[in-house]
C-alpha cells in the first residue's frame, strides 16, 4: 500500500476519535470549574471521601461513621475509627491515593482530587466504550454520517449526562462503570467471529486471566457485581467451546479470586467471614419486621438474617424486592437517557449480522436483569440507581449500532441516511447537553453546611470540637458523614435510645460528648420511628426557641434549660447547655441545636 494512502487512513481512524476524546475531557473539566462546590456534597459522598481520606492518611481501612449496629460485629480501633466493610476498596484507595499525591489529607480536605481521579475514570470509559463498539460493529465503521464508535462514546458521555454529574458529586460508579466496558471488551477477543482465526488453547487462556482479572477488579470496585460472576464465566465456556474451556474457566476463576483475595482475607480477618459486607444487613431492612434503615440505629441485631427467613420474612423481602424493581424500572430512563433506551431495548428485537454481537447483547440484558433484580433485594434504587451507569455503557455500543442498523435497512440515499444519523444521534445526546451546558443552578446549601464546611477559628467548630477530641469522646449526629469529612471526628448515628446509646459506649471504650440535631432530620424517614422521635424532639425545641425570641438572653437560655424533652419513653434530654445560640438555617425558623454537655441524657421512666 502507498505509505501517503496509510498515513491518510491512519489520520482518519485516530484523529477523529481522538478530538471527542479531548473536547468531551475539555469540557468536563470546565464544568468542574464552573459548578463544583465543596459545600454541596451529598451524604453518600461525603461517607466515601472520608473513608478514602482516613485510607490516605493511615493506609488503613477504616470510617468515622459509626453505625450502633455494626459495633456489635466490628470494635472500634484506638483513633476511634471502625474498620470499613461497607465501601468496595478499589475506589477508596484510588481516591485515597489521589489525595495523598495532592497532600489534601486533612480535614474537609480531599474531595477535588477525588473528583478529578472519578471524571478520569469517566473520560477512560469513554474510550473504553468506543473501543468494545468498534468490535462488535467493525463494518459500522464507514456507514454513511459517521461511525458506530464515535456514535457509542457519544451517547455514554451525553445521553443523559449522569456520568458526568456522578464524577462531579464524586461517585464509585464512574470507575465501577469503566471496569464494567473493559471487562466486556477483553470478552469479545475471546469470542471470535466466523471469518476470524479461532484460538488456541493459550490464547483463550491468556484472555480468560485478563477477563478475571477485570472481573475482580470490577467486583473490588462494587461488591452487588459478584452476582454477575457466574454468567460471565458461563459466558467464557460458552465461547471458548468445551476443549479450551476446561482450561479457560478454570483461568478465569483463578484470576478473579486472586484479584480479590487481599479484600477476602481482610473481610475473614475482621469478621470470620470472607464475603461478609457492613451493608449486607440491608437485606432484611425496608420491610414490615424493620422498617426504613431503623435497624442501623440499633446496637443489637434482634434476628438473624437466617432467623428472619426461617420465620417466614422471605415474603417481607420478596413485596419489598417487587416495591424496589418499580422504582428501578422508573429510573432507567434518567440513567440510560430516554431517547438512547428505545434503541437499546429495540436491539433486543432484530438479529445482528454478527452472531458475536448478538451473544454480547444477550450477556449485557442478563447482567442488567440479574443485577437489578440483586439490587431490589437490597434496597431502594435512590440509594443504588448510580451502579445503573455500568450497563450504560456497554448499552451505549448495543444503542449505536442498532442506530446503524436501522439506517442500513432503509437503503436510503447517502445523504439522507447521513441526515437520519445525525438527527437522531443529536437528539439522543441532547439531555447530556443541557447537563454540560446548561445554568445547573443548585440551590443554596443550608447555612450550617456553609458553617461546618468553614471549619475554622472563625466559625467556632474546632473550639467546640477541642473539649470531644481532649476526653476522646464521640460525636452523635443525624449527619454523621458530614462531621466525618468535614471535622474527621469519629461520629455516631442518631441510635434508638439510651441503651442503644450505652452499648455504643462500652463497645467503644469512649463516651458520648456531645449531639447536634439539625435540619437533616425533617427529612423523609418513612417508617424510621427512632428517627421520628428524634424529629419530634427537634420540632419542639424549635417551637421552644422561636417563641422565646422576644425575651432577654440569659431567661431564654433558663426557661429553655428547665424544659425536659422526652424522647422516646426512656431518655429526658436536658437541653441546657447549648452554646452558642442555635443557627437559624435559610432566614426560617430552622435550627442547628448544639447539646456539648455529656450529663444530658438522663434516663426517664415516663413523661
Amino acid at each position: 500500500m502507498n505509505p501517503s494512502r496509510r498515513l491518510q487512513g491512519i489520520v482518519r481512524v485516530v484523529v477523529p476519535p481522538l478530538l471527542v476524546f479531548l473536547l468531551v475531557t475539555a469540557l468536563a473539566f470546565l464544568h468542574f470549574k464552573r459548578h463544583y462546590d465543596a459545600a454541596r456534597l451529598t451524604g453518600d459522598s461525603m461517607d466515601t471521601l472520608q473513608a478514602a481520606r482516613y485510607f490516605a492518611h493511615t493506609s488503613q481501612f477504616g470510617t468515622l461513621v459509626i453505625r450502633p449496629l455494626t459495633t456489635g460485629f466490628m470494635p472500634l480501633r484506638a483513633d476511634g475509627s471502625q474498620p470499613d466493610l461497607g465501601h468496595a476498596p478499589l475506589y477508596t484507595v484510588l481516591a485515597g491515593g489521589a489525595m495523598r499525591l495532592r497532600h489534601q489529607t486533612g480535614a474537609g480536605m480531599g474531595d477535588q482530587p477525588a473528583v478529578l481521579m472519578s471524571l478520569a475514570a469517566w473520560v477512560a470509559g469513554i474510550g473504553a466504550v468506543f473501543l468494545l463498539a468498534r468490535r462488535l460493529f467493525p463494518a459500522g465503521n464507514v456507514f454513511p454520517g459517521g461511525n458506530v464508535a464515535m456514535f457509542a462514546a457519544s451517547f455514554y458521555a451525553l445521553a443523559s449526562g449522569s456520568g458526568l454529574l456522578l464524577a462531579i458529586t464524586p461517585h464509585p460508579a464512574t470507575l465501577a462503570a469503566f471496569l464494567f466496558v473493559s471487562l466486556f471488551a477483553s470478552l469479545t477477543m475471546l469470542d471470535k467471529r466466523k471469518e476470524e482465526t479461532a484460538l488456541s488453547v493459550r490464547e483463550a487462556a491468556s484472555w480468560s486471566l485478563v477477563v478475571g482479572v477485570f472481573a475482580g477488579l470490577l467486583w473490588l470496585a462494587a461488591y452487588s457485581t459478584l452476582i454477575l460472576l457466574p454468567l460471565f464465566a458461563g459466558y467464557v465456556w460458552l465461547v471458548c467451546g468445551k476443549a479450551r474451556a476446561k482450561v479457560a474457566v478454570p483461568v478465569f476463576l483463578a484470576a478473579f479470586f486472586v484479584v480479590a483475595s487481599p479484600c477476602l482475607w481482610r473481610n475473614f480477618k475482621e469478621t470470620r467471614n470472607p464475603l461478609f459486607h457492613a451493608r449486607g444487613l440491608e437485606l432484611i431492612m425496608q420491610t414490615e419486621t424493620n422498617p426504613g434503615y431503623e435497624l442501623y440505629r440499633s446496637a443489637t441485631l434482634g434476628q438473624s438474617v437466617g432467623q428472619f427467613l426461617s420465620s417466614g420474612g422471605y415474603k417481607q423481602i420478596g413485596k419489598k424486592a417487587f416495591v424496589n424493581a418499580q422504582t428501578y424500572a422508573a429510573e432507567l430512563p434518567g440513567a440510560f437517557g430516554i431517547l438512547m433506551l428505545p434503541l437499546y431495548f429495540g436491539a433486543g428485537l432484530i438479529r445482528f449480522d454478527d452472531t458475536r454481537t448478538n451473544r454480547v447483547r444477550n450477556l449485557a440484558y442478563l447482567c442488567l436483569g440479574t443485577h437489578f433484580a440483586g439490587l431490589s433485594l437490597f434496597g431502594a434504587a435512590s440509594d443504588n440507581v448510580p451502579l445503573l451507569l455500568m450497563h450504560q455503557t456497554v448499552g451505549a455500543g448495543i444503542a449505536a449500532g442498532m442506530l446503524h442498523t436501522l439506517v442500513r435497512a432503509r437503503n436510503a440515499p447517502r445523504f439522507s441516511a447521513a441526515a437520519s444519523v445525525w438527527g437522531w444521534g443529536t437528539a439522543v445526546c441532547l439531555p447530556g447537553a443541557f447537563v454540560y451546558f446548561g445554568d445547573n443552578t443548585v440551590a443554596a446549601p443550608p447555612v450550617f453546611d456553609v458553617y461546618l464546611a468553614a471549619n475554622d477559628a472563625a466559625s467556632g467548630v474546632a473550639a467546640r470540637l477541642a473539649p470531644i477530641r481532649a476526653r476522646d469522646a464521640l460525636l452523635v449526629s443525624e449527619s454523621p458523614w458530614e462531621w466525618a469529612f468535614r471535622c474527621d471526628v469519629p461520629t455516631v448515628w442518631l441510635p434508638r435510645n439510651a441503651g442503644d446509646i450505652s452499648d455504643v459506649e462500652n463497645r467503644a471504650g469512649r463516651p458520648v460528648g456531645a449531639i447536634v440535631l439539625t435540619p437533616a432530620l425533617l427529612g423523609s424517614y418513612a417508617g424510621d420511628s427512632a428517627a421520628q422521635s428524634w424529629t419530634t424532639t427537634y420540632l419542639r425545641l424549635s417551637s421552644l426557641w422561636s417563641v422565646s425570641a422576644p425575651l432577654d438572653s440569659a431567661l431564654r437560655q433558663k426557661l429553655i434549660g428547665s424544659t425536659k424533652l422526652y424522647y422516646p419513653s426512656d431518655i429526658s434530654p436536658a437541653v441546657s447547655p447549648f452554646a452558642p445560640e442555635p443557627f437559624v438555617e435559610n432566614g426560617g425558623q430552622q435550627y442547628t441545636f448544639f447539646f456539648w454537655n455529656p450529663a444530658m441524657l438522663r434516663p426517664n421512666a415516663s413523661p
